[in-house]
């Protein structure tokens, strides 16, 4: 299954709804709440002949009047009791004498095939997609591209869940009063996506807050409450813009003609499907960030690197740095007592200019006083950040182990493990991480600086999706636009 694939179906259940309308769609069926007049006493009146009368009854208290199309245009359909009251139906003839209900794309017989065919289209895609993400998974877990996958499978989730429970039903309103459903309903959908964006909001900042107290003010630290504002204020965008055309401006928005209106409704619509398929990037990000951390290596590794971090003034640990050399030696013992295999410890950092040696000879101190045989220390100590210490210990393993086929390892913070696996994955590094535990404030800024990382990374493909979603939606309006005004 392919991307292709899913077109071509798309191509294939489109053809076959044309087909099945034009077959089923030459006549139309209407009813009329006529009480308890017989079907001698009313009147069917065609007043343009664009269609034909082939049959009507009476039914629990309704006239069915069953039509055939003639020929191309408007007609109106007219049912009258005795006396002066009448009912009046507008019918549209297309070609192919397809014949729809009061919209020029409204209700035709055989209208219901639209909605099933959708969620078989959307179930074809889903499809793909979980079998592009499992198989992005196969190739790695430390991939952007996952982060992406998945949060389109949510997305497509949310969609063939919402086509389920709208349109598979008896009460099928047709096309176009579908469309204008969808469209109406992005207001109520922007409250449902509200509450999370604020909670959200609330807590970034109040985490953000917590970070910056701890470990300083600055922009990396800030990144989650710029992120929060922004969803709250996308969020808030259809209410803030139906307001201001509402008491700021001469447009009409109860004229559901004028195309300012329409205009309206496609901007609205376009900035909340955004924001919904960003919540699921964000979701996707929090996802492949918790996997990534709590996944354990397998128990078969040559080299663990632990990655270094800021030190104590006097050459000691932080409590970080202590709980991710605490870790490796976890891990080294569980492989040992499954395996048997021994395994070397690679403390990775180099000295920074307010320090008092460097970080990887201060991990190995540690490590030497928890026990660890110094054979078993390979010190990498000339690197400053974290594509550096994968860089430097690669190298380093490599003349150290002679040999091409090396299982390698990496400890570092929970928060930090996805970070670093897509680091070393573009150094083309096969290394498994595991995660110490930390506070839960580096969590949720961890959280947006892989979200933002996420769409960087990957802002090609989002700028396409996302010009994707504003073309369907400008083409949703064009089409109740051009409805209405026929």
């Amino acid at each position: 299954m392919s991307g292709k694939f899913c077109i071509a179906v798309g191509i294939i259940l489109a053809a076959f709804c044309f087909v099945f309308i034009v077959f089923k769609g030459d006549t139309g069926v209407y009813a009329f709440n006529t009480g308890s007049y017989g079907v001698d006493e009313l009147t069917v009146e065609i007043e343009n002949g664009k269609v034909e009368p082939v049959g009507k009854e009476v039914r629990d208290g309704q006239l069915i009047v069953t039509v055939r199309s003639v020929e191309r245009g408007r007609d109106y359909i007219t049912v009258k009791e005795p006396g002066d009251l009448s009912f009046l139906v507008m019918v549209y003839v297309h070609r192919f004498g397809i014949i729809t209900e009061n919209h020029f794309f409204g209700r035709c017989n055989g209208d219901y095939v639209i909605p099933v065919c959708i969620v078989i289209w959307l179930a074809v895609i889903l499809l793909y997609l979980i079998k592009k993400y499992r198989a992005g998974l196969s190739l790695g877990l430390y991939r952007y591209e996952n982060v992406s996958n998945l949060a389109l499978v949510i997305f497509f989730s949310l969609l063939l869940a919402v086509q389920i429970f709208k349109h598979i039903r008896m009460d099928y309103p047709g096309l176009i009063d579908s469309i204008r459903d969808a469209l109406n309903s992005s207001g109520s959908f922007t409250f449902v996506l509200l509450p999370v964006a604020v909670v959200v909001s609330v807590l970034v900042a109040l985490s953000n807050i917590n970070l910056m107290r701890k470990e300083g003010i600055n922009f990396r630290n800030m990144l989650g409450v710029f992120l929060g504002v922004l969803l709250c204020a996308g969020s808030f965008f259809p209410e803030m813009l139906d307001w201001f055309l509402r008491y700021k401006t001469n447009i009409n928005i109860y004229n559901e003609l004028a195309p300012a209106v329409h205009i309206e409704k496609a901007v609205e619509n376009i900035v909340t499907a955004v924001i919904a398929y960003t919540e699921c990037i964000l979701l996707g990000t929090i996802i492949e960030s918790i996997k990534a951390a709590r996944r354990i290596p397998a128990p078969d590794k040559d080299y663990i690197i632990i990655l270094g971090c800021k030190i104590r003034k006097d050459g000691s640990l932080t409590n970080l740095l202590i709980g991710r050399a605490d870790r490796a030696v976890e891990f080294a013992k569980m492989q040992k007592e499954k395996t048997g295999k021994n395994i070397v410890f690679v403390p990775s950092g180099g000295q920074g200019a307010d320090e008092v040696m460097p970080e990887a000879q201060a991990i190995k101190n540690y490590l030497l006083s928890r026990g660890i045989d110094e054979k078993s220390i390979l010190v990498e100590d000339r690197s400053a950040d974290t594509d550096e210490n994968f860089r430097y210990s690669s190298e380093l393993i490599k003349e150290n182990a002679g040999k091409d086929d090396i299982r390698i390892a990496f400890s570092t913070t929970n928060y930090h493990v996805f970070r670093s696996g897509l680091t070393a994955a573009r150094q083309g590094i096969k290394a498994e991480g595991i995660g110490s535990r930390t506070k839960a404030y580096f969590w949720i800024n961890a959280f947006m600086r892989e979200f933002i990382a996420t769409i960087h990374f990957q802002r090609k493909k989002h700028l396409k999706i996302a010009a994707l979603l504003a073309v369907l939606t400008v083409l949703s309006v064009a089409v109740v636009y051009v409805s209405d005004s026929l």
